[in-house]
């Protein structure tokens, strides 16, 4: 804004004059954030997130220069962090409110590898007049894993089997829960003893480690085919362990099963 004085004549019939000009620059004056948020903070498969970005100019004025911005997402394979994710220029001339609602890359449906992850989503930005980069908050999800293993033992044929023969034992661990287990540890123990009670042997038959149960499913870990030997009375009895029982426990064990 300039304002300075002009006469048509500095003298009777000399020309006309004006003062030097006296100005005001007026400088731009806004400044960008952002804002992101999401329906759920915990959510299980199957569950469908919506998250909501947008990009405000909090004024007072408005935005005399373009604005790129972006999404920076955490934790979804298929939307890879780094990546130019719904990355966009926004021009000059936007007035004081939301200047850009990014509805790209906003929905998401819960699926069984992300249990056990966060999930995040936020907006990053940079203003073209000055360079300035800004990022606004992140909203996030936790997918808890949710689930129980129950190990059983079975052996066939029912308690009794003669001396030379073999049965089977089949192990299982069951997970009756929505989401698949934690990596696990199982291990299988037989114990032998003699008529009068007293242990004969203890020994480790099977184990596996960082093992991952599917929800609702029950899963052999291991058949074994023994052969008895020993004189009437001798027992085998078998015990399954896993750890950890659910997302937050620790180990379990399974009943003892035995033949004699």
């Amino acid at each position: 804004f300039c304002l300075w004085t002009h006469i048509d004549s500095s003298s009777q019939g000399g020309p006309s004059a004006a003062s030097s000009k006296a100005c005001v620059y007026v400088k731009p004056n806004w400044n960008i954030s952002a804002t992101s948020s999401v329906n759920k903070t915990v959510a299980a498969p199957g569950d469908r997130i919506t998250w909501t970005h947008n990009l405000i100019n909090d004024g007072p004025s408005n935005t005399t220069d373009r604005v790129y911005s972006r999404l920076e997402i955490k934790g979804i394979p298929e939307w890879p962090s780094g990546t130019d994710m719904a990355g966009a220029y926004t021009e000059g001339g936007q007035g004081v409110g939301i200047i850009r609602n990014i509805t790209d890359y906003s929905i998401y449906d819960v699926q069984q590898r992300d249990v056990g992850n966060k999930l995040c989503e936020q907006i990053q930005y940079q203003r073209i007049d000055n360079g300035a980069y800004g990022s606004g908050n992140e909203a996030c999800v936790d997918i808890p894993y949710s689930y129980t293993l129950t190990p059983v033992v079975s052996i066939n044929p029912g308690n009794v089997v003669e001396d030379g023969s073999s049965f089977t034992v089949t192990p299982t661990i069951k997970n009756n829960g929505a989401t698949k287990s934690k990596p696990s540890n199982w291990n299988l123990v037989e114990v032998i003893t003699y008529p009068s009670g007293a242990v004969k042997s203890t020994t480790t038959v099977g184990s596996g480690n960082g093992v991952t149960f599917d929800q609702n499913s029950t899963k052999t870990v291991i058949t074994l085919t023994p052969t008895a030997s020993g004189e009437a009375g001798t027992k085998y009895c078998y015990i399954l362990s896993a750890s950890p029982r659910s997302g937050n426990d620790d180990g379990v064990v399974s009943a003892q099963a035995c033949i004699t």
